[in-house]
């Protein structure tokens, strides 16, 4: 090597180490101080995307740059405005379909997008195709703990992933050039060995089938593996920023914030609340019971089924029954995120249940002075000090306004771990302190990204990376009750904003107007009344014994009128709050059906009348709930609560049969509806009568089948009208038959062309 060659040798070595000590895996590039006026807004994308989803953030994004752009006129800011994309991973699983990504990816690195800045921020890790549309923005945030990597384990077969797959990861990264191609073509084929290279012109990155087409035309100093082959690459935040491909480590929203130079509150997700947006307000107020929590979920439901897609909750509530706030929250938890918009707004207070209802909106608004945390329960006792929960003592008080016993709160508690807490991406403890005094809160910091959450030393003991969360003060402590007002809620990450009336919180999410306030009407006071689970019980009982007396007597009559009415009303009042549908319509339907069938058709009881009562018994249950399977505690309970109104209801049917048989037949109305046994004497002369008829003369005579034989039935024989039975195979009606035998009043009869 001449000395040249070795003086442009030692200056790279010189230039690559001096970049690498100044961007090391732990330090972060120092940002500039926000700019005052600079225009930013974040869309979140919660992966997996699922099929259709491309539709949905495409109309946000539009109106989020719209949006963006008028604002940026009339500020004259010449500065091409931000779009961040927060990539955010769920809980529920799953897998990103590859054209829903790529059909995102294109419209990202496409026009539509040119006239904004886009963003990918990764607080999270990141894997599967969700990548793709990260790749496609113009720069990658990251937490420096979070990963971002393997796209390609949502392919059906990850080892044998196609070259239209490869070839749009190689697109995507050229057009944008944040990630190289290779890098990209790495995360989804595992059949690559991504190098990276230390050469004259700086770090590049190859694949190991294509290093000796390189080495061909430039000098490379110094190589290393970064990704063998048989895995998806994959690299964290802080690795993707001293590779030069994660141009700011940031793990939450400040840092964020402070890493683009925008104000913090422009990165909250209210910039779809555009004119496509339907919003409207429910008021939650005072005492939070079974029935105004159903009240809340079923305005809530007939809000989304008229096309709304944006609901503010306005809380002022001390709570009530812990159960109805749970199943509530969770229901609130449950929306979809990507086409429904929840937002708690706090007033005057959200505690105990009603504050886990606040926490389980999208994002919750309060005024500097509310109150939010745990409602007034027992006293607790002393600190577990992260012992499991015993049940604590009650002491002999008059019952405060919020008091469970503690089968209640234990199931409540292990819903809010395995269930709600997961959809609310908050943790458990932070949720359980709500409603329970002996849960310990203190201030956590990761230590690598300064990350702040509350959490009990319990719920960081559960942590993969518990040995990386520093713990702060205490925000509650064992045995006390929580209660934070507005301002420190926003200062500790629990509230997202603080207004002082609703006309700024108007303002906050760009609402024009007054929107609606759904309330109940007389109707839906009407339908709750119905759908309650002693109404439904009553409507059930004189419903099944109207039909058991229709079946019982001859004609559509009055038992006819009343049953129709009475399942009618049952299913509208389900229907209408919203835990029947057209399956439990069919399933009850069929099951009559079946029951007829075997009353009126086939003799006996059978497989019909047994299969047809258990479908209405099926669907009857299924009407009184929400759900099909029990997925938690709050589904067992709820499941409790309509087998017991049905099995109610068939009790109270076998109570009014028993009696119906015993007093009916004497009562002045109902005897004439039901046929009276004869009496003793008329009873003696038909036996006389019937032990002197002898058939045997008919013997060899020919009739006519007057009904159908299944196997017995009547027959028209000489002209005179007979009970006969069928010997064989059941005949039809009107056709000819033969006697064959007769013994008494018993007559054997054979379809003419087999005798």
């Amino acid at each position: 090597m001449d000395q040249s060659l070795r003086s442009r040798t030692l200056w790279a070595l010189l230039a690559w180490g001096a970049a690498w000590l100044l961007v090391g895996p732990t330090q972060a590039q120092e940002p500039a101080a926000p700019a005052p006026g600079k225009l930013a807004a974040l869309v979140k994308v919660d992966l997996p995307l699922v099929e259709g989803a491309d539709r949905t953030l495409k109309q946000a994004l539009v109106r989020t740059r719209d949006r963006l752009l008028v604002a940026a006129r009339a500020v004259g800011d010449a500065e091409r405005p931000i779009v961040v994309l927060e990539f955010s991973p769920q809980a529920t699983g799953g897998r990103t379909p590859f054209e829903t990504a790529l059909s995102l990816a294109r419209f990202l690195t496409g026009r539509d997008m040119a006239d904004v800045k886009t963003v990918a921020w990764l607080p999270r890790s990141v894997r599967g195709h969700g990548m793709l549309p990260a790749l496609a923005c113009e720069e990658l945030l990251a937490g420096a703990e979070a990963e971002f990597g393997e796209a390609g384990v949502d392919e059906p077969d990850p080892q044998g992933v196609s070259d239209v797959v490869i070839q749009a990861y190689r697109e995507v990264a050229a057009a944008r050039g944040i990630v190289p191609e290779a890098v990209a073509v790495a995360m989804v084929d595992p059949s690559v060995e991504l190098k990276q290279l230390e050469t004259e012109e700086g770090v590049r990155f190859v694949t190991a089938d294509a290093l000796e087409a390189y080495r061909r035309n430039r000098e490379v100093l110094a190589e290393q593996t970064v990704a063998a082959a048989g895995a998806l690459a994959r690299f964290t935040g802080a690795e993707g920023r001293r590779l030069g491909f994660v141009k700011y480590l940031a793990g939450d929203r400040a840092a964020a914030a402070m890493a683009l130079a925008v104000a913090e509150d422009s990165l909250v997700e209210r910039s779809t609340l555009g004119e496509a947006w339907r919003p409207a307000i429910i008021n939650v107020t005072g005492e939070l019971d079974v029935a105004r929590a159903r009240q809340i979920g079923t305005l809530l439901g007939h809000h989304l089924d008229a096309g709304g897609n944006w609901v503010a909750l306005r809380i002022d509530s001390a709570g009530g029954d812990l159960t109805a706030c749970q199943q509530l929250a969770q229901t609130l938890a449950e929306l979809d995120g990507q086409s429904v918009r929840t937002v708690a707004y706090v007033a005057g207070q959200a505690r105990g249940g009603a504050a886990l209802v606040a926490l389980a909106c999208d994002e919750l608004v309060v005024h500097p002075e509310a109150k939010l945390g745990a409602g007034p329960v027992r006293p607790a006792p002393a600190p577990r000090d992260n012992r499991p929960l015993a049940p604590p003592q009650l002491p002999g008080m008059q019952p405060p306004v919020e008091r469970h016993p503690d089968a209640q709160l234990d199931a409540v508690l292990a819903d809010l771990r395995r269930s709600l807490a997961p959809q609310t991406g908050r943790s458990w403890s932070l949720l359980a302190a709500m409603v329970d005094p002996r849960v310990e809160l203190f201030e956590y910091r990761r230590k690598t990204t300064g990350e702040m959450q509350l959490m009990s030393p319990e719920a960081v003991a559960q942590l993969a990376d518990a040995d990386q969360w520093n713990r702060g003060p205490a925000v509650q402590g064992g045995g006390e009750e929580l209660l934070l007002t507005g301002t420190r809620a926003a200062q500790l990450g629990v509230a997202n904003h603080t207004v002082d009336d609703f006309d700024q919180f108007r303002r906050l999410y760009a609402l024009e107007g007054e929107p609606p306030v759904l309330a109940p009407n007389w109707a839906l006071e009407l339908v709750e009344a119905l759908a309650s689970p002693g109404f439904s019980m009553l409507l059930l009982l004189i419903g099944l014994a109207a039909l058991f007396v229709e079946i019982k007597t001859a004609g559509l009559g009055i038992g006819g009128v009343v049953a129709t009415v009475c399942f009618v009303l049952f299913f509208w009042a389900k229907y209408l709050d919203q835990t029947a549908g057209v399956l439990e319509i069919v399933l009850f339907l069929t099951g009559v059906v079946l029951v007829l069938l075997e009353v009126f058709v086939v003799p006996g009881f059978g497989i019909f009348g047994l299969a047809g009562g258990l479908l209405v018994l099926f669907s009857l249950v299924l009407a009184s709930q929400t759900f099909v399977l029990p997925k938690s505690e709050a589904d067992l309970r709820e499941l409790r609560r309509s087998l017991s109104t049905v099995a109610g209801a068939v009790l109270g049917l076998m109570v009014v049969v028993a009696a119906g048989r015993k007093y009916l037949p004497h009562a002045p109305v109902f005897n004439r509806m039901i046929l009276s046994p004869p009496p003793p004497e008329e009873r003696i002369i038909r036996s006389s009568r019937e032990a002197v008829v002898d058939y045997r003369r008919l013997v060899g005579r020919a009739g006519r089948a007057t009904t159908n034989l299944w196997p017995s039935g009547k027959a028209r024989i000489d002209g005179e009208l007979v009970d006969v039975i069928a010997e064989g195979d059941p005949i039809d009606r009107d056709a000819e038959i033969v006697v064959v035998a007769a013994t008494g009043n018993r007559v054997v009869v054979r379809a003419a062309e087999t005798a």
